[in-house]
């Protein structure tokens, strides 16, 4: 079983927590509650019986299109931290719950950097900029990590899928 999720929820919050006078102190309950809302399903699926799970946590958001180079990249991306590190402590509890289940953590904030940093080697040639601008579709998508500002292209799905198997079979 892949579970991947949390982020639409720290989309939401990013607005209200940027102006918000205390803006680190009003997203973590969001990114929190994201967490524990993972950490639920990882946690009935395991009890479900499944024999293996992988979970991915999430990326840095800095490092995308829709973030990169704006003020609230920062406030992002402690979201994004703050959202990992709950849900590393709650699969922690998981797996010592359900001893019968393999659960896998995929790190996409690590792995982020090394895509950004030698994206050539994972086959694409631009990780900086959106394939489609809302309007059109660029002729090369191929080329692109992103589809939009945060969305993989097809390419780079399938940069993180062998990446998944390389987790699955071989670990960090």
């Amino acid at each position: 079983v892949s579970i991947l999720g949390g982020a639409n929820n720290i989309f939401q919050g990013l607005p209200a927590a940027g102006v918000s006078p205390t803006p680190q102190a009003s997203i973590a309950p969001v990114s929190l509650a994201a967490a524990a809302d993972m950490n639920a399903i990882v946690g009935a699926v395991a009890q479900a019986g499944a024999g293996t799970i992988l979970v991915t946590n999430l990326p840095k958001l800095s490092l995308t299109p829709q973030f990169r180079g704006q003020p609230v990249a920062p406030l992002a991306d402690y979201a994004v931290t703050t959202f990992n590190g709950a849900l590393l402590t709650g699969l922690t509890a998981t797996a010592a719950a359900q001893p019968g289940t393999n659960i896998i953590m995929m790190d996409l904030f690590k792995i982020g950097d090394v895509i950004a940093g030698n994206p050539s080697a994972f086959g694409v040639s631009n990780v900086t900029q959106a394939c489609f601008n809302g309007v059109t579709v660029c002729s090369n998508p191929d080329d692109y990590f992103y589809f939009d500002g945060v969305h993989p292209t097809a390419k780079g799905h399938a940069v993180i899928a062998r990446l998944a198997n390389d987790y699955l079979y071989y670990g960090d």
